[in-house]
């Protein structure tokens, strides 16, 4: 679901984040080592995301308040996703954050609905 997102909502994303997946399920060799040295746990669950700045700097992951957000579905998870994007975010407009905010909203309600 986060993959499918962030493709449909690339335009969104494209002047400040280069998406990078790591999939275990792909048989990517040295995934384990380069999840654990960004953070992650496998307990945290997945999907599981780090933004970082140029250098390879952590400056958020998806550990909110609650753990990790995973594909954000719940308020309070798409809060914590908008504030990843927020806090990270260099030359994004406010309306592509706000378009952002309401394509979670909108697919969230979807998932909610199944």
């Amino acid at each position: 679901m986060l993959e499918e997102f962030l493709e449909a909502n690339a335009e969104l994303f494209k002047d400040d984040y280069i998406v990078v997946k790591l999939d275990y399920s792909q048989g990517m060799k040295r995934v384990a080592t380069v999840a654990r040295a960004l953070g992650w746990e496998g307990a945290r669950g997945v999907p599981w995301m780090a933004i970082l700045d140029a250098d390879g700097k952590e400056l958020i992951t998806s550990d909110g308040p609650n753990g990790n957000i995973g594909y954000p579905i719940a308020p309070p998870e798409i809060q914590h996703f908008v504030t990843m994007i927020e806090t990270t975010s260099q030359k994004a407009p406010p309306a592509n954050i706000s378009a952002i905010a309401r394509a979670l909203a909108k697919n969230a309600a979807r998932y909610r609905g199944k």
